[in-house]
C-alpha cells in the first residue's frame, strides 16, 4: 500500500474515533494531504479541542451530518470538491450554515481568490506556511464563541423546560384542589356509612370497595401535589445512607431474583436538610421504575457520594453554586429511553407503559419532591444500555443527623364534645357533611359560607364560640384573614384551618411556617374529631 494511502486511512480512522469518544468542543480539519492535517493537529494540540480530520470535501460533508463543529479549517485546492464548492454546500444547509470557515491555502492572496472565498462563506484566510500562533489564536476565538453560544442555548432550554413544568404544576395543583373537595365528600360519606352498617350487611363489601378506591384516589392526588411542590415538608438533617439502607431491606424482596441489587455508600456521607418520608418515596419510585425497565433482569445500583463541583461544572449547571453537595444516584441496565421520551420523562401522566400498567405520576412526583427539598435531578439514558438518575442536594452545615422520634402508639377512638364550633366552608356539600360529623359527635355547630359571613356570625356569638373551623381559601375573605380579625376581638380564641391545598399558596405557607393547626382534605372523620379535641383540650390557645 502506498504510504500516502496508509496515512489517509489512518487520518480518517483517527477522526472517526475522536468523533465517537471525545466530548470536547470539535474542530473540523479538511485537507487532501495527510501531512498537512498532521501539521494542523500539532499546532492545535494544546487547545484541548476535539480535532476531527477529513481528506476530502465529500468526507467533510459526511462528518457534518453526525456532529456539530465550532469551526472548520479547510484547504482550498482539493480534488473532486474544492474548498470553495464544499463551503457553498455547507452554507446551503440550514443545520451547518452558521459554522465559521477559515480557508487554508498555499496560493497567493489575490483579490479575486479572496473575494471568491468570502462569497462562498469563509470568514478568514490562513496562508501556508502557517504561523502557529495565528492559527491557534483564530481557532481559540471561534471555539470560545461556540462554547458561549452553547451555554446560552442550554440556559434557554433549561428556562423553557422550567417554565413548562411550572405551568403544568399550576394546572395540576388546581385540579388537585378541586378533586380533593370531591374526595372529601365521597370518602367522608363512605366512612360514615361503613360505621353505621352491621358487619354482616350485604352492602358492606361494596362500601369497602368504595373506601379502597377513595384511598387510591387520595394517593394519586398526593402524587400530583408532590409534582407541583405543594406537599407539607418536614425537613431534618438527614443522612441518605440511612434512607438507602432502610429502603434496600424492603426492596430486595420485591426486585426479584433476576435483578442484582447493589448499594455503593460513601463512608463519611454528609447530611442534608431533607424530608425523610419524601426521600424514602423518591428512592422507592426510582428503584421500582428501574426494575420495570429490566423485565428480563439486570443490575440496579444505588450510590451515595459527597461531591464538590468545580468551577467548570458549575458553569454547565445553572442550578449549582460553589458549595458541597450530596449525590444520590440510581442506575439500571434496562432498555433505556429515546431522546423524545427523556424530554417528557417528568411530566405528570406521561408514561411509556401499557394502559393500566402505570399512572404516569411516579417520576413526576419524584421531580416535585426533589425540587421541594431544594435539590436537582438529571437523567441520562442510552437505548439497550440503561438509565441513570442523579440527584443532588446541598450539604448541611450540621454534622449530625436529626434523631427520629419514637413511634407513637395507635390513637384511641376519637371523642366528641359539647362545645360550640363555628364552621366556615364555601363548598356547600363539604359544609353539610362536616357539620353532620360534628353534630353527631355532640358539638353545637354554627355555619358560614365565606369570610365575611364567618365574621358576622362570630360577632353575633362571640362569647359562645369555643373553636373556629375554617377553610383557608374562601371568597370575599380568606380563612387566615378572618381568623386574624377574630383574634383581635378574642386573643385566646382556638381555631383549626382546613384546605384542599397542601402548600404553594401564601396563606398555606404562612400557616405551615408558623406551625399553626391545620388539616388537609380529604380527611377522615376520626382524624378531624381527634384534631378538634386536641386543640380544645390544650392548656392554652395557640398564637399566630
Amino acid at each position: 500500500m502506498p504510504i500516502s494511502q496508509h496515512k489517509a486511512r489512518e487520518a480518517n480512522r483517527k477522526g472517526k474515533q475522536t468523533m465517537i469518544s471525545n466530548p470536547k468542543t470539535s474542530v473540523l480539519l479538511v485537507d487532501d494531504r495527510p501531512e498537512n492535517l498532521l501539521v494542523l493537529e500539532e499546532i492545535l494540540a494544546d487547545l484541548n479541542l476535539n480535532l476531527v480530520t477529513s481528506l476530502s470535501g465529500e468526507d467533510a460533508l459526511g462528518c457534518l451530518l453526525g456532529q456539530e463543529f465550532a469551526i472548520i479549517l479547510m484547504d482550498v485546492q482539493m480534488p473532486a470538491l474544492s474548498g470553495f464548492e464544499t463551503a457553498e454546500i455547507i452554507r446551503a444547509r440550514e443545520a451547518t450554515r452558521h459554522i465559521p470557515i477559515i480557508f487554508v491555502t498555499a496560493e497567493s492572496s489575490a483579490r479575486s481568490q479572496v473575494f471568491k472565498g468570502y462569497e462562498s462563506g469563509a470568514v478568514d484566510y490562513l496562508l501556508k506556511p502557517l504561523e502557529p500562533k495565528i492559527v491557534q489564536s483564530k481557532t481559540r476565538v471561534f471555539a470560545e464563541l461556540f462554547e458561549q453560544r452553547k451555554q446560552i442555548e442550554r440556559a434557554g432550554e433549561a428556562l423553557r423546560q422550567a417554565q413548562k413544568m411550572e405551568v403544568v404544576g399550576q394546572l395540576t395543583a388546581g385540579i388537585a384542589h378541586d378533586f380533593n373537595n370531591l374526595l372529601q365528600i365521597i370518602n367522608g360519606y363512605a366512612d360514615i356509612v361503613v360505621t353505621k352498617l352491621d358487619p354482616e350487611h350485604s352492602v358492606l363489601p361494596a362500601m369497602r370497595e368504595i373506601q379502597g378506591a377513595g384511598s387510591r384516589a387520595k394517593e394519586l392526588i398526593q402524587q400530583m401535589l408532590a409534582f407541583s411542590r405543594q406537599q407539607v415538608v418536614d425537613p431534618m438533617d438527614l443522612n441518605l445512607n440511612d434512607v438507602t439502607e432502610e429502603i434496600s431491606k424492603m426492596l430486595r424482596h420485591s426486585m426479584g431474583d433476576q435483578v442484582q441489587f447493589k448499594i455503593l455508600k460513601e463512608d463519611n456521607l454528609k447530611v442534608s436538610l431533607l424530608d425523610r418520608g419524601q426521600m424514602q418515596q423518591v428512592l422507592i419510585n426510582l428503584c421500582v421504575n428501574a426494575r420495570d425497565a429490566m423485565p428480563d433482569g439486570g443490575e440496579l445500583t444505588v450510590e451515595t457520594q459527597n461531591i464538590t463541583l468545580t468551577k467548570e461544572e458549575i458553569e454547565d449547571r445553572s442550578w449549582a453554586s460553589e458549595s458541597d453537595y450530596i449525590m444520590l444516584r440510581v442506575t439500571d441496565t434496562g432498555h433505556g429511553m429515546e431522546n423524545d421520551t427523556l424530554e417528557r420523562i417528568f411530566e405528570p401522566f406521561f408514561t411509556t407503559k401499557e394502559v393500566g400498567q402505570g399512572s404516569g405520576l411516579g417520576l413526576s412526583s419524584v421531580y416535585g419532591m426533589v425540587k421541594q427539598n431544594k435539590g436537582h435531578i438529571s437523567v441520562t439514558s442510552t437505548v439497550d444500555i440503561g438509565t441513570q438518575f442523579s440527584l443532588y442536594f446541598p450539604a448541611s452545615r450540621c454534622t449530625k443527623e436529626t434523631p427520629l422520634l419514637p413511634t407513637s402508639a395507635p390513637n384511641e377512638a376519637p371523642k366528641g364534645g359539647t362545645e360550640t364550633v363555628l364552621l366556615a366552608e364555601d363548598d356547600l356539600d363539604v359544609l353539610e357533611q362536616t357539620a353532620n360529623i360534628l353534630q353527631k359527635a355532640g358539638y353545637t355547630i354554627l355555619t358560614a359560607k365565606d369570610g365575611q359571613e364567618v365574621l358576622q356570625v362570630f360577632e353575633a356569638n362571640r362569647d359562645q364560640i369555643d373553636l373556629v373551623l375554617t377553610d383557608v381559601m374562601m371568597p370575599k375573605m380568606g380563612g387566615r384573614a378572618a381568623v386574624e380579625r377574630m383574634l383581635q376581638l378574642r386573643p385566646a380564641l382556638r381555631y383549626l384551618y382546613i384546605s384542599a391545598h397542601n402548600s404553594g399558596t401564601g396563606s398555606i405557607d404562612f400557616i405551615q411556617a408558623k406551625n399553626l393547626s391545620f388539616i388537609s382534605k380529604p380527611y377522615h372523620p376520626d382524624e378531624l374529631l381527634r384534631k378538634i379535641r386536641e386543640i380544645l383540650d390544650a392548656p392554652t390557645a395557640q398564637q399566630p
